[in-house]
């Protein structure tokens, strides 16, 4: 089916829901409606209380009406059950499932109290960079337990990553309306396959491989926009300009963004993280980091001051993050980086040899780079 047929579709189900007067729904089943939170193409989302057999407040997810097409509602079923096969703390959890008596179906939800984007939970409090990859290293976390599961989410963003109210925050990643189920031999699962598949996500986080072809995705697919939410995290800035994100959207761009320091970013923010950054965004994905772990894995490397992956394994690098993980001790004896001997750095590439071997990379990388 051609674009403008998909699009003529969708056209008609809206004109169908203009002409219907939206019908007020007061309860389903054990469920009382109180406030809409949110909405999407297919489905609105309302914050509701939950009578029995537990008293509780939920997030309840209906379709729209006039959306009941099978595309839709084979893709709203997909949604509900990929939520299902989820169990992680970062991830909204489904309680229920059913249908009102019109037949929409709907389900329940976790309900993500204040619900505010980790981009802008982040940006409103200045917090501080340590705190903010912590925060991101949940979504991470939760992308890597999906992909664990076997599925792809597709349209990672910031609106899709909430931090909660709770204490501490937490938080949880949501919105798995478009995302790919993968079977156990790696394949796409057919199920869902929807002839719209080929044009879903949100082009200022998507892969370049998305873009072309949202059917041509991976896990590393997701990897990338986690890139793109990373570098707005650490800059408050998107990676590409407006006139890229219009070229995005065309799906011409082939190349990754330049380094965060040349936009005069924090000195913080220049080298390892630049490193860690640019490496999600790389356009080759298999020049990407290959998992959210692998990420974590660098992320968590940065905070403790160890060398990381991303970044090429010199000498007086590898010294320097030696220095930063004992300065406490090196510096009432007056060292300085200089002062390391030969010999701890040569201990530190052991170190950072093993590491490479057991991410799967060649062992005599160090030996070609130093």
């Amino acid at each position: 089916m051609k674009l403008k047929d998909i699009l003529d579709e969708f056209d008609s189900a809206t004109e169908s829901t203009q002409r219907d007067p939206v019908q007020k729904i007061d309860t389903l089943g054990p469920f009382t409606l109180e406030e809409k939170i949110g909405e999407g193409t297919f489905g609105t989302v309302w914050r509701a209380h939950q009578s029995v057999p537990v008293q509780r407040e939920v997030a309840l997810k209906i379709l729209k009406i006039g959306m009941d097409t099978g595309e839709v509602l084979a893709r709203f079923e997909q949604e509900r059950q990929t939520l299902a096969l989820m169990d992680h703390p970062n991830i909204a959890r489904v309680f229920d499932a059913g249908a009102s008596e019109a037949g929409r179906p709907y389900f329940v939800m976790e309900l993500v109290h204040a619900r505010e984007s980790l981009t802008r939970y982040c940006q409103e409090r200045s917090l501080p960079l340590e705190r903010r990859i912590q925060l991101f290293r949940e979504a991470c976390l939760a992308i890597q337990h999906a992909h664990q599961k076997g599925i792809i989410h597709r349209d990672i963003k910031p609106s899709n990553i909430l931090v909660s109210s709770e204490d501490p925050p937490r938080v949880k990643v949501i919105d798995f309306g478009i995302a790919k189920v993968i079977t156990s031999d790696g394949s796409p699962d057919q199920t869902f396959r929807t002839r719209a598949d080929r044009f879903m996500g949100t082009p200022a986080y998507m892969s370049p491989e998305q873009l072309a072809d949202a059917r041509d995705v991976d896990t590393r697919s997701d990897v990338y926009s986690l890139g793109v939410i990373l570098y707005e995290l650490l800059t408050d800035t998107l990676p590409f300009d407006a006139e890229t994100a219009h070229a995005r959207e065309r799906s011409t761009v082939t190349k990754k963004p330049s380094q965060q320091s040349t936009r005069e970013t924090k000195s913080e923010l220049r080298g390892d993280l630049d490193c860690i950054t640019l490496k999600c965004l790389e356009v080759d994905r298999q020049r990407r980091y290959q998992s959210p772990s692998d990420l974590v894995a660098d992320l968590d490397r940065y905070l403790t001051h160890q060398p990381i992956l991303a970044r090429p394994p010199e000498g007086l690098y590898l010294a320097s993050q030696f220095y930063k993980r004992h300065k406490a001790a090196a510096a009432p004896a007056g060292l300085n980086r200089s002062d390391i001997p030969a010999e701890l750095v040569e201990a530190e590439k052991e170190v950072f040899r093993k590491q490479m071997e057991n991410s799967g990379k060649p062992d005599n990388i160090i030996d070609k780079i130093i």
